[in-house]
């Protein structure tokens, strides 16, 4: 062969392997096109919350690229999303396991590993919670041993025995809730309570609740509205019957960025079977708000004003006063979090509490402060801790109390 045969068969090898190195360039940007098409198409699907179309375009890539990070991520959200708990513990695994992942992604991962996972078609929500706990008066007793009352001028003096003092004791409880709804505005909820005490056995309590629930969100004054008939029972006795109605309603544009506020009424009336002269009817008007001061803080309040109207003959008649609730919450992770409430009424009496001994009008100024955290454990399951305080100042000496506690929540939940 001579020299220039030998040097057109080169520069024909150099060409041919030059054409098939920009064909291997060309396809592999070609499926990096395609490949950046599919997940903006996947993504376009998450923004409409087009979620079963979302997974089928994102399970798409993984069968054609499986270690896809940003598909597994997606994933795993969106199988959260539509209550596949295992899909999403699957896709988290796999994302773990392939890759050496950054640390500002740990927390993410953290949140979808307790984040709960209801079915968008779960009509039905139940939670257990398990408390233990101590209690510094158990029984409410007085604060006060010694007190007078009577004339002024010819006092009569009382030292109270000390079943009438403040009883200190542990308890435990259960309390077991569930909530179904019918459709997108009925709901029906009840609730089981039940609290043992160590040492005051004849304090120990139990509670049944049933209501109903039924919202209007889409009317003018987007509204709600619920009936609810309760029966508790006080150390092993029947002691009370309550019925309620309560509505709730946002007037419009009461939504302005991060507040809004709502008005309430609820109407409530008790009987207790073996103290009939205790029976009432109590009624409320208040005004709720919110302040969604952060992502991650927020206010609640609410103010308004009482009537408790005796029904028969109960010491002091008729009672009415303000009432104040003020709850804040802040989390600084997704898987717990901190908050504090507060709670005070002041009720004055309209006539004489029970004359000639007790002349003087009922005023009662009660306040509870409760401060906790709560944690989030797993995905059914959280803890929490608080402490509580309540306190009664009350012109009638035996009704004033103080009473400390420190309470340890187990709350379990779930869906159907």
């Amino acid at each position: 062969m001579t020299l220039g045969a030998l040097a057109w068969v080169a520069r024909r090898l150099i060409r041919f392997f030059l054409g098939l190195a920009f064909l291997s360039v060309l396809s592999i940007a070609v499926a990096g096109d395609r490949d950046d098409e599919a997940y903006e198409q996947a993504q376009a699907a998450i923004k409409a919350e087009n979620w079963q179309d979302a997974i089928a375009r994102l399970e798409a890539i993984r069968h054609e690229y499986p270690q896809h990070a940003g598909a597994l991520v997606d994933l795993a959200i969106l199988y959260c999303n539509i209550g596949n708990a295992a899909k999403t513990d699957a896709a988290l695994d796999t994302l773990e396991g392939a890759f050496e992942l950054p640390a500002a992604l740990a927390p993410l991962i953290r949140e979808l590993r307790l984040r709960p996972c209801p079915r968008a078609d779960a009509s039905t929500h139940w939670s257990a919670i398990f408390t233990v706990g101590r209690e510094t008066n158990a029984n409410q007793g007085s604060a006060q041993r010694s007190f007078s009352f009577g004339d002024s001028n010819s006092p009569f003096y009382v030292t109270l025995d000390d079943e009438f003092l403040p009883q200190a004791s542990a308890f435990a409880a259960v309390q077991l809730q569930v909530s179904s709804k019918t459709n997108n505005q009925d709901r029906l909820y009840g609730a089981l309570y039940a609290r043992r005490y160590a040492s005051v056995e004849e304090f120990d309590d139990a509670l049944a609740l049933i209501g109903y629930e039924r919202s209007v969100p889409d009317a003018p004054w987007a509204s709600l509205s619920d009936v609810s008939a309760t029966l508790r029972t006080l150390g092993g006795r029947l002691y009370q019957q309550t019925l309620s109605a309560r509505i709730q309603s946002a007037p419009p544009r009461a939504q302005q960025g991060s507040f809004m506020f709502s008005l309430e009424a609820q109407t409530t009336y008790v009987h207790y079977p073996t103290r009939a002269a205790f029976d009432n009817w109590e009624t409320a008007i208040s005004t709720r708000m919110l302040w969604q001061l952060s992502t991650k803080t927020s206010v609640h309040a609410s103010a308004g004003w009482l009537l408790d109207i005796a029904l028969n003959s109960r010491p002091g008649g008729n009672r009415t006063g303000p009432s104040v609730t003020i709850d804040w919450l802040h989390r600084p992770a997704y898987d717990w979090q901190v908050y504090a409430s507060w709670k005070a009424r002041i009720l004055q009496g309209e006539t004489p509490y029970a004359p000639p001994l007790l002349t003087m009008t009922q005023r009662q100024r009660r306040q509870t402060l409760a401060a906790g955290w709560e944690r989030r454990v797993s995905r059914e399951s959280s803890i929490r801790m608080e402490y509580q305080h309540s306190q009664n100042l009350d012109t009638i000496p035996l009704h004033r109390f103080n009473s400390e506690s420190v309470v340890l929540y187990w709350i379990r939940e779930g869906v159907r």
